[in-house]
């Protein structure tokens, strides 16, 4: 009887011990599964956020045209290049306006002869400044305002044409492409991970 009353506690006891651990085997499962919902949730939100932004970056910016634009003529009275050598943009000044001009660091690395401007811009030439209309007379304005920054699309001297309107709305219909390309993937990643959400 006393080896009978063994056998049956050794084998109750083997048998809470196999309930364990198979209880035990299913929360890891558990646990990797709400991980991966979390992980998944975090990207999704991820990729709508960013697919957001870009989309309404390309509704907001169009490429500039001609008739968006006013040439002005000035006299130039400093210059300089700023930045870092990767990162280089241009100020400069004119006698006939206190306002800060500017080409800003994407138009001068990708859309501005800098080398032909450095080569030849003098203080005291005349230069042909052409930027957006409400930019240009801000600047002719601000002689009782404070001083205003325009940012330059085209510039030219009575020599050398060192950037024009068609030249920055051809570089901008290319970053716009762009734009739209990173628009339309970053949507079809949120719709895939949407999708193994609700599966």
């Amino acid at each position: 009887m006393h080896h009978v009353a063994e056998t049956i506690s050794a084998q109750s006891f083997d048998g809470k011990l196999m309930g364990g651990e198979g209880e035990n085997e299913h929360r890891p499962t558990m646990n990797h599964r709400r991980g991966l919902e979390k992980l998944l949730w975090l990207y999704l939100v991820a990729f709508a956020a960013v697919s957001t932004a870009t989309w309404r970056w390309y509704a907001n910016n169009p490429p500039v045209a001609s008739s968006d634009c006013t040439t002005m003529t000035g006299t130039l009275l400093s210059f300089a290049e700023m930045g870092t050598s990767k990162s280089p943009y241009l100020e400069f000044s004119i006698r006939e306006s206190p306002a800060a001009f500017c080409v800003p660091m994407d138009g001068y690395r990708d859309s501005f002869d800098s080398s032909a401007f450095r080569n030849n811009a003098r203080n005291g030439q005349k230069i042909w400044i052409t930027a957006r209309t409400h930019e240009i007379q801000m600047a002719r304005s601000s002689i009782n305002t404070p001083p205003s920054t325009v940012f330059v699309i085209g510039l030219r001297d009575s020599r050398t044409v060192y950037s024009t309107v068609a030249g920055r709305a051809k570089w901008e219909r290319y970053n716009r492409q762009l734009g739209w390309d990173c628009a339309v993937a970053f949507t079809a990643l949120t719709a895939l991970y949407a999708s193994a959400l609700t599966a």
